[in-house]
């Protein structure tokens, strides 16, 4: 059978596919910022998760954890960052012999560390702690730690000013949290103080603290770890001087400071 002949019908050629380079690039580098962009974003997030899981986070009954109050220009030993001299105290700030200790040795003990004979760590504790007195040790030494915290020289101040207005073990009125927070405010300390002391932080830690410490009285002393015998200020000072030898502007024993008037309702 025939059939009719047709001529091809002529076709365009097709283009050769061609390839972008600057977009790819473009959509590249796009991608590329935004992963990094999201990296950096889940790290910032984890980043502050970690710091408020952290400060909410409160020491516990059995953590030993002391106050370092140092002068810049403490003596250290030979080739070494730590201090010659490491004197520790371990005080309740409703015991009677604490405060009789503050009042008496206090002031050679602030001598000690502003001349740079010593380095003093301070651990507060709540041997006396009880409901018959509103629970104050605790209270009082949980805010010590509060304020330490925020600053070591307001420390100082708060820690004199509680022995200075310490109410008597046998009483019946004992300051409450807003007093704690008023006299740490008077001595310098901010910041999250306050809310430190209402939530009380550090509270099981120094409830806990004087068995983790192994110490069964206080005020307890100890010189370079050794269980260490009070008797005058004299004497304390001429003992450090056996490890640091003479020490300018430590030429002996503070006077006593003045004792201070009795607490209202104590």
């Amino acid at each position: 059978m025939c059939r009719r002949y047709s001529e091809p019908v002529a076709t365009k050629p097709k283009r050769p596919a061609s390839y972008n380079l600057k977009a790819a690039d473009r959509k590249r580098n796009l991608a590329i910022q935004i992963g990094l962009t999201s990296i950096v974003v889940i790290f910032a997030v984890a980043l502050v998760l970690y710091i408020v899981m952290s400060n909410d986070k409160k020491p516990t009954s059995g953590e030993v954890k002391s106050v370092r109050v140092a002068s810049s220009d403490v003596i250290k030993k030979e080739g070494s960052s730590d201090p010659k001299v490491v004197l520790s105290l371990y005080e309740d700030f409703l015991c009677p012999h604490c405060g009789e200790f503050e009042q008496q040795f206090g002031p050679t003990v602030n001598k000690l560390i502003d001349t740079g004979a010593v380095a003093a760590d301070y651990y507060m504790v709540a041997i006396l702690d009880s409901p018959q007195t509103q629970n104050y040790s605790s209270r009082a030494a949980g805010a010590a730690y509060c304020v330490a915290d925020e600053n070591n020289d307001a420390f100082r101040r708060f820690h004199a000013a509680l022995y200075a207005q310490q109410p008597s073990e046998t009483g019946s009125g004992f300051p409450d949290n807003a007093r704690l927070v008023e006299v740490a405010r008077q001595a310098g300390a901010g910041g999250g103080v306050p809310d430190c002391i209402n939530k009380g932080r550090y509270t099981a830690m120094v409830q806990g603290l004087a068995a983790a410490a192994g110490v069964q009285s206080t005020p307890t002393i100890k010189i370079n770890g050794q269980a260490y015998e009070v008797s005058t200020p004299d004497a304390l000072v001429a003992e450090v001087k056996k490890v640091v030898g003479n020490v300018p502007g430590l030429d002996g024993a503070a006077p006593p400071a003045q004792a201070p008037a009795p607490a209202p309702g104590s």
